[in-house]
C-alpha cells in the first residue's frame, strides 16, 4: 500500500473536482486497486470519514469509507477499518415515519477545501447503494453522520463540493466554528442569519 505522503490531495480550484466521474466498469482492476490503496493511505493517515477518488485526481466513481468512525457501517461490514465502494448512490428516504425532520443541518469539512467549514443540509435517511471491489451489491439504510458521509463523498463524484451546497454566510474557518458556534449549526444560522 502506498504512503499518505506520496498521494498529493486536489483542492478547490482544480477541474477533476467539478468534474462528473466515469463509472468503474471500464477501468482495469489493477487500476482499481491501486486507487484503492490510495485513497485508503489518504483516509487513514487523516483520519478522515471518507475520501473519493477526485480528490486525488481520479476521476472515476470510487469512495473509501472510514467504518471506525460509523458504527452503522462498522457493523454492516464487520469490521472497523477503510470500506473501499464502487460506483455508489443514494436516494433519500422519507423520514416523517420516523418522527424527524427530512433534512439536518451541520457544519461540514472537506479535505479539498482546507480549513474551512460550512452548513449543509443533507438528508437525515438514505438508501445507499454500491459494489463492492470484489463485485458483491451494497444497499443500506442509513441515517445520521453515515448518511451525512456518503452523500459528501457521492456529491465529488458529481462535481460538488461544500461550498456549492452550504449558504456563503456560513464559511468559515475551522476555529472560528468552534470559537463562535461551538459546532452548533443553529447558532450559527441565527447569528449570521442564513
Amino acid at each position: 500500500m502506498e504512503t499518505a505522503s506520496s498521494v498529493s490531495l486536489v483542492s478547490l480550484g482544480a477541474p477533476v473536482l467539478r468534474t462528473v466521474c466515469e463509472p468503474t466498469a471500464h477501468v482495469v482492476r489493477d487500476e482499481l486497486e491501486d486507487l484503492a490503496d490510495r485513497l485508503t493511505a489518504v483516509l487513514l493517515d487523516r483520519d478522515a470519514l471518507g475520501v473519493a477518488a477526485p480528490q486525488i485526481g481520479a476521476s472515476i466513481r470510487m469512495v473509501v469509507l472510514n467504518a471506525a468512525h460509523m458504527c452503522q457501517i462498522a457493523d454492516r461490514v464487520g469490521h472497523r477499518d477503510a470500506v473501499i465502494h464502487l460506483d455508489p448512490s443514494w436516494e433519500a428516504v422519507a423520514a416523517e415515519e420516523h418522527g424527524v425532520p427530512e433534512y439536518a443541518a451541520d457544519f461540514e469539512g472537506c479535505l479539498s477545501v482546507p480549513r474551512i467549514s460550512g452548513v449543509v443540509e443533507r438528508s437525515r435517511y438514505v438508501r445507499y447503494r454500491a459494489t463492492t471491489p470484489e463485485g458483491s451489491r451494497v444497499d443500506w439504510f442509513l441515517r445520521g453522520r453515515a448518511a451525512r458521509v456518503v452523500q459528501h463523498e457521492v456529491d465529488h463524484l458529481d462535481g460538488v463540493l461544500i461550498v456549492d451546497r452550504a449558504p456563503g454566510r456560513s464559511l468559515c474557518t475551522f476555529g472560528s466554528v468552534d470559537r463562535f458556534y461551538r459546532g452548533d449549526a443553529g447558532v450559527a444560522a441565527r447569528e449570521l442569519v442564513f
